[in-house]
C-alpha cells in the first residue's frame, strides 16, 4: 500500500460516521450496524449490504446512555449506545447485537 492509500484510509477511520453517512447518500446498499465480535459478516455481505462494526469511545460524553442504563456498564458499551440514541450513528438501516454487555441490549428493554 502506498502512502498515501494509508493516509487515505486514516482519514477515513478518523472521521468515519462523516465517512458512512457520505457513502449512505451514494449507495441505495442497506448499512447493518455491528455490536460484538462474533457476527459472521460474510453473511450480510453475501445479503447485499454493508457490514459496519460499531465501536465506542469511552472519553466521549455517555451521559444519554447513562440515565438509561447507568454508569456500572462498560464505558465503551455505553459510549455505543450514546452514538445511537443522540444521532451519532444516524447511517444504519439495521442494527445486529451479539454477545455483548446488557447495557446495548437493554436499548430495546
Amino acid at each position: 500500500m502506498t502512502r498515501g492509500a494509508l493516509q487515505q484510509l486514516g482519514a477515513i477511520y478518523d472521521d468515519r460516521h462523516a465517512w458512512l453517512r457520505a457513502w449512505r447518500q451514494r449507495s441505495d446498499t442497506p448499512i447493518v450496524g455491528c455490536v460484538g465480535s462474533d457476527i459472521p459478516v460474510e453473511l450480510i455481505h453475501a445479503a447485499g449490504m454493508l457490514p459496519v462494526r460499531l465501536a465506542g469511545n469511552p472519553a466521549d460524553s455517555t451521559e444519554i446512555a447513562d440515565r438509561l442504563a447507568g454508569t456500572a456498564a462498560d464505558p465503551a458499551a455505553r459510549s455505543i449506545v450514546a452514538q445511537l440514541l443522540d444521532g451519532t450513528i444516524d447511517y444504519v438501516d439495521h442494527l445486529i447485537i451479539a454477545s455483548t454487555p446488557a447495557v446495548l441490549a437493554s436499548v430495546y428493554n
